[in-house]
Formats: C-alpha cells, sequence, structure tokens
C-alpha cells in the first residue's frame, strides 16, 4: 500500500474519531460502486445541476454589473432619485 495513503488515512481516522478502527480494516472494507445505468442517471442529474448553478452564476454577474453601473449613476449625479 502507498505510504502516503496509509498516513493520510491513519490521521484522518484520529481526527474523525475512529481510533478503533485500524487503517488496514478501511482498505479492507469492499467499495460498492453503482451499476453502470444507475451512474448514467446519477451523471446527468449532477450535470444539470451544474448547468444551473452556472446559469445562475452568470445572472448574478450581470446583476452585480447592473447595480455597479446604476450606483456610479447616481454618484455622478447622471440619475436623480425622487423621493
Amino acid at each position: 500500500m502507498n505510504h502516503g495513503i496509509y498516513s493520510i488515512a491513519q490521521e484522518g481516522a484520529r481526527n474523525h474519531g475512529l481510533l478503533n478502527m485500524s487503517v488496514s480494516d478501511v482498505f479492507a472494507m469492499p467499495i460498492r460502486v453503482p451499476a453502470p445505468d444507475e451512474q448514467n442517471v446519477l451523471a446527468n442529474f449532477f450535470n444539470s445541476y451544474d448547468e444551473e448553478i452556472s446559469l445562475l452564476q452568470q445572472k448574478l454577474a450581470a446583476l452585480q454589473k447592473q447595480k455597479k453601473g446604476m450606483m456610479q449613476q447616481l454618484l455622478t449625479g447622471k440619475t436623480r432619485v425622487k423621493v
């Protein structure tokens, strides 16, 4: 086993209260991998959320740019606000 991975796992076990579990016990655990069709469903799910996040970030950037422009117009007196 890679010494670097072993020491990281050992440190992680100590930091997360897994003192009763050895690193070899952790590495001996089976890793369950979803079936390919389920992996595709999960990938599509996360991809759609990634796209949504990207669109929202673009919208936020546009609104921040608009706000900056409006603030600039207010501060320079080009636009006045009636109160």
